[in-house]
This record gives structure tokens, C-alpha cells and sequence, in this order.
């Protein structure tokens, strides 16, 4: 038997869930401020304390080891400068 409560589907669903909240997103705003987003957690700063964000993502990647930061920083860095 299958179906919206199948235990199987409720699995699949959160999984998706999961993926979704764990995803990373960095973007600058139309004020040319950074944006970075992961899940509900959100933090906006200006374009000059990016690649310092970068860095500190960077040295909490080599002291804790979780590659999420390290990803965090890719993505900090990946942000194309704005256009003058």
C-alpha cells in the first residue's frame, strides 16, 4: 500500500526537505548589498565585507572541518563584483 503517508513517501518528502533548507544561495541585491541564505538562516552586508566573509568561512572550514563553510566561502568568492 502506498500513498501520501506511505512511510516511504513521508521519507522521500522530508529528504527533500532537507536538501532544500541545506541548499546555499549568495546573490548581491539591487542595493548592492550581498545576501547569503541557507535554509530560514539569512545574513545581508555590504559588498566591502564579503571577500572578510569569505575568509572567515575559509578559517572555520580548517578549524572545524564541516565543508558546508567551505562551501559558504566558494560561493562568497564565486559573486561576481559589481559593475561600476
Amino acid at each position: 500500500m502506498t500513498g501520501p503517508g506511505h512511510p516511504g513517501m513521508v521519507a522521500a518528502a522530508m529528504q527533500e526537505v532537507e536538501m532544500i533548507a541545506a541548499r546555499i544561495e549568495v546573490k548581491r541585491l539591487d542595493d548592492g548589498q550581498v545576501s547569503v541564505r541557507k535554509g530560514s538562516w539569512y545574513d545581508i552586508f555590504p559588498e566591502e565585507q564579503r571577500l572578510s566573509w569569505a575568509e572567515w568561512y575559509e578559517g572555520m572550514h580548517a578549524h572545524y572541518g564541516y565543508d558546508g563553510y567551505q562551501t559558504m566561502a566558494a560561493a562568497l568568492r564565486d559573486l561576481s563584483a559589481p559593475e561600476s
